[in-house]
């Protein structure tokens, strides 16, 4: 619900960043997410699980997929879960115009 309540239906996202690390509930809430976004992730989009990259980040997760997003241009979708048996969710959508 995060994910859907962070980009409008007329955006298209051109990089998903979350912190899917082959942990089971983290890897189905993922894909019910990429369910609901439905066409709003572009033809293509780039999804990245920055764990699978930089392995378990704690509470730094958030803020490494935030300089992440800065690194690239378009619209970044980014979605973090809560600690292990956390429920806590959050997400947002940030632009960056190309050079």
């Amino acid at each position: 619900m995060a994910c859907r309540a962070a980009v409008p239906p007329d955006m298209s996202v051109d990089t998903w960043i979350g912190d899917w690390n082959n942990n089971r509930y983290r890897a189905a809430e993922m894909s019910y997410a990429h369910l609901r976004l439905g066409r709003t992730l572009a033809t293509g989009a780039e999804r990245t699980h920055a764990p699978l990259i930089f392995g378990e980040t704690g509470a730094s997760g958030p803020g490494l997929a935030l300089l992440m997003g800065l690194m690239r241009t378009g619209t970044t979708l980014i979605s973090v879960s809560g600690g292990t048996g956390g429920h806590a969710k959050s997400a947002l959508t940030m632009s960056v115009p190309g050079i």
